[in-house]
């Protein structure tokens, strides 16, 4: 069991309201049973200038509710029973958003685990924003559910990682989504890590597809070095870019990296045109009296 709190206060000039946020949390967490409460406050004018607020202006509730019996069924570990509520307001006490969710999870005795999570949304827009090329989602408040369902495999196979498939709706329009990233462990201990993500989002207008392909590998040279590459195709903005990374820790806490890096835009026929490239070298030292 445990209970965290904090206050803080800004004073900035030209800012005289509320400059105040504060948090307090209650979480009491067993193998069986676990259950968290939340409050969060973040004030119009609480400006801490070091880039750590993400969001201003809000009140947030947050609760989560758990049971997790550990069944004795064949070849299942645990199971979870699990209900979340996020719930977001202004300061002035007008709904923003609110997320209800339910989530069903099963681990298995070789470390596989999946979860199935139905989620009740409400989401206010004060402005209309983009889901593809020329769509829009008009300002609005929005009431919308969704279903989720995952499988990962374990981290101790060569081949691991998470499948997600999702349909739902999505403000005035519905989602669907198809995604899996993964790990494939070849022989020297050379990583490679693809990821496939397929959305289509239908909305009144239209439908866009926002598609993303990648990998990422990493050879290891010695244990203090090793080379990565990643490759990404973006078809939202008809994107790839490219980067490849040395690392070398030469001693303890010193480090020598050697990267490159490029852009390049789909839209033309042909071989991606080339649209920035970088080279950058870093070397640190650490040095010890």
């Amino acid at each position: 069991t445990s209970i965290t709190a904090y206050v803080a206060r800004t004073r900035t000039p030209g800012r005289t309201g509320d400059d105040l946020s504060y948090q307090g949390q209650f979480d009491w967490n067993t193998d069986r049973y676990g259950f968290t409460v939340s409050r969060l406050a973040i004030g119009d004018d609480f400006n801490p200038e070091v880039g750590l607020l993400r969001r201003s202006a809000y009140r947030q509730w947050l609760g989560t509710a758990r049971f997790s019996p550990r069944p004795g069924w064949r070849g299942i570990r645990k199971v979870y029973y699990q209900a979340t509520l996020d719930y977001l307001t202004d300061t002035d006490e007008h709904p923003e958003s609110r997320s209800l969710s339910g989530e069903y999870r099963m681990d298995f005795e070789n470390t596989d685990y999946a979860i199935v999570t139905v989620t009740q949304n409400f989401e206010r827009l004060d402005s209309r924003f983009e889901v593809g090329r020329q769509l829009f989602v008009p300002s609005g408040a929005y009431s919308f559910s969704e279903v989720k369902g995952t499988y990962t495999l374990g981290q101790q196979r060569r081949i691991s990682g998470t499948l997600t498939l999702a349909q739902g709706g999505f403000y005035d329009g519905n989602r669907s989504e198809i995604t899996y990233r993964g790990r494939v462990e070849l022989p020297r201990q050379i990583y490679v890590e693809p990821a496939v993500s397929w959305n289509r989002v239908t909305v009144p207008d239209g439908e866009a597809d926002t598609n993303l392909i990648s990998t990422r590998t990493t050879v290891p040279i010695t244990p203090r070095m090793f080379v990565s590459a990643l490759i990404q195709y973006q078809s939202r903005f008809d994107s790839v870019t490219s980067n490849a990374r040395f690392r070398w820790e030469y001693r303890p806490g010193s480090e020598l990296f050697v990267v490159y890096g490029d852009g390049r835009t789909t839209v033309t026929p042909g071989f991606p045109d080339l649209q920035n490239r970088s080279f950058i070298v870093k070397v640190t030292r650490l040095l010890r009296w």
